[in-house]
């Protein structure tokens, strides 16, 4: 009959120790999801100001060649 208790005892501990592993590896997963979203944000941001220089450099180039003709 030890043996039973100290094998539940065993698996509670077990147990425990399972739930708080997938605690941290939620906690880091969700810590890794929100660095993610914000470097994904930046590079959004840093592309949209490309596009916009780009048209702006293009708007130029259009200007200047149509005033050169």
């Amino acid at each position: 009959r030890g043996s039973t208790i100290s094998e539940a005892d065993l698996i509670q501990e077990q147990v425990k120790n399972l739930s708080d592993e997938s605690a941290k590896i939620e906690k880091d997963l969700k810590e890794f999801t929100a660095k993610l979203e914000r470097e994904y944000q930046t590079i959004a941001q840093m592309d949209m100001m490309g596009a916009i220089q780009t048209a702006m450099i293009e708007a130029a180039l259009s200007g200047l060649t149509a005033s050169a003709a």
